[in-house]
């Protein structure tokens, strides 16, 4: 049931790990994507790298897991040599020079590249790679300043279109997509220089999402005890009304229904479970916590495409 993730704000108990306006901590999203390869690369090679990447990202502050996305960081493998050193054992020891890159899908721009270069020796080529990949880490100073390019590039972007990602979230919001909506909002950053209006406009739009849910469930507890004025339809209708949020606009009337259900059947049914928060600053902060969650979850819900990055040279 949909409705129990988040209608009702008050009653969910959340992680607040964002501070608004705080640039140190600052996610940016970035997919890890395997790219085409020049060199013929074993897919364990291959995994391996996507995988210490990710790693090497995320102990740098990004978020490298996403699988849905405009960012991206990916990889091009070119072989300087690979030679078979005799045995026993046979070994095969391979040069290579490993280029990342990190960029905008939808723009097709790279913010940020740099070529590192490996040396691996190995019982086979994949062993051989995957022994060269070791010093690609977090604490190389090349992959950080690698890093720090792509992610001073991605934030600038984001100073210069978050109007036209707030417009894109506004226009989901009006023909009630909210979950799109806060998708588009909450992928701006915390450290963007207009990070307040940012704010403003996700509370809003989450609001909206909230009186919307709200809406239909009075909606739907209505019915139910129009339909059956009994301890059965109370039952139902109370169930609803359990879940609409009190700071939606339809409270009110939610709470006047539950007064009348409850003075005809003379039963307590559950209806005000909810805990309020104690400030409106715990409130703003568990609103955009709570609109994270829904931006991000309908990222991951999206189809993956097939991304072209035959453009990149």
């Amino acid at each position: 049931m949909k409705q129990s993730f988040i209608c009702s704000i008050f009653g969910i108990v959340f992680s607040i790990t964002a501070i608004i306006g705080n640039a140190q901590n600052c996610d940016i999203p970035i997919r890890v994507i395997s790219s085409p390869q020049v060199e013929n690369i074993p897919e364990t090679a291959l995994e391996m790298l996507n995988s210490r990447l990710i790693t090497a990202v995320s102990e740098n502050g990004i978020m490298a897991s996403v699988p849905y996305g405009q960012f991206f960081l990916t990889a091009k493998f070119n072989h300087v040599t690979e030679d078979v050193v005799p045995g026993p054992p046979k070994l095969i020891a391979i040069h290579t020079l490993l280029t990342l890159f990190i960029g905008d899908i939808d723009g097709q721009q790279i913010y940020s590249s740099k070529i590192f270069d490996l040396r691996g020796v190995g019982t086979s080529t994949q062993d051989a790679l995957i022994n060269s990949l070791q010093s690609v880490n977090a604490s190389n100073s090349k992959f950080e300043q690698f890093l720090t390019t792509g992610r001073d590039k991605i934030i600038n972007y984001y100073n210069a279109n978050f109007s036209s990602i707030l417009a894109k979230a506004n226009n989901a919001a009006s023909v009630k997509d909210y979950d799109k909506a806060l998708y588009y909002a909450c992928s701006i950053p915390e450290c963007c220089i207009e990070y307040s209006k940012v704010t403003n406009d996700i509370i809003s739009i989450f609001q909206s999402y909230i009186d919307n849910d709200s809406q239909s469930l009075y909606t739907k507890a209505y019915m139910a005890w129009s339909s059956s004025p009994n301890s059965h339809g109370a039952e139902i209708a109370s169930l609803y009304l359990s879940f609409v949020d009190q700071s939606s606009s339809i409270y009110s009337k939610a709470k006047q229904l539950a007064e009348e259900i409850k003075g005809t059947v003379r039963e307590d049914f559950i209806f005000e479970k909810q805990t309020k928060y104690k400030d409106s600053i715990s409130l703003r902060k568990a609103y955009i916590d709570a609109a994270r969650q829904i931006g991000t979850a309908y990222g991951n819900g999206q189809k993956e495409t097939t991304t072209n990055l035959l453009w990149i040279k």
